[in-house]
């Protein structure tokens, strides 16, 4: 399973849950190139990742499991928050 967020100010910067990056990566370049986001999902899967309206750089991260992470620096860090 894969899923992919873009942000709605900078196409260029892209998150993706999947297993070919090994977890959460991003790219800031389109998706030519990954970088892997250390967090902490554990064995869980990341099914959503909906953004804020007021400030795109805030991310959220659904999961599986019905917990959620959210991110200020879109994506680059990531705190269990439920």
């Amino acid at each position: 399973m894969s899923v992919v967020a873009v942000h709605s100010q900078d196409a260029k910067i892209l998150l993706v849950f999947s297993e070919k990056v090994g977890g959460l990566g991003k790219s800031i370049d389109g998706g030519k190139n990954w970088n892997l986001i250390n967090e902490n999902f554990g064995n869980d899967v990341v099914v959503h990742f909906p953004s804020s309206r007021i400030d795109p750089n805030i991310v959220y991260a659904f999961t599986y499991e019905h917990k959620i992470f959210k991110s200020n620096d879109a994506g680059d860090t990531c705190v269990q928050i439920r």
